[in-house]
């Protein structure tokens, strides 16, 4: 769960997002549609917790995670993009190797 109550986020010392309360409930679906530098990637830091606000609260009951728009390496073996983690996750990368040994035999 998630409750915001009067959130004001500022970037470069100006409000992108001012008084704003709402609340997303687990299972809830949200998109976030604004033109580039509205700051919506300032808002989703704050609401992970990754930035404070200038006023206003916060409450994250559970988990909350989001995909960053400049995805940071996990550690020295982690390797890739966003989408190639996305493609690992769901198998795909090795249903890819097998794909690629059988098209070098075939040759």
């Amino acid at each position: 769960m998630l409750q915001v109550n009067q959130l004001t986020v500022e970037v470069a010392g100006r409000a992108v997002v001012a008084d704003a309360s709402f609340s997303l409930a687990p299972g809830d679906k949200v998109g976030l549609v604004g033109r580039n530098g509205a700051g919506k990637t300032s808002l989703l830091r704050v609401l992970a917790g990754e930035e404070a606000p200038v006023s206003g609260r916060v409450s994250r009951k559970g988990a909350m995670g989001y995909l960053r728009q400049d995805p940071r390496r996990l550690g020295p073996e982690a390797e890739g993009t966003a989408l190639a983690r996305i493609v690992s996750g769901r198998g795909l990368d090795e249903a890819a190797t097998r794909l690629e040994k059988l098209r070098a035999q075939l040759e």
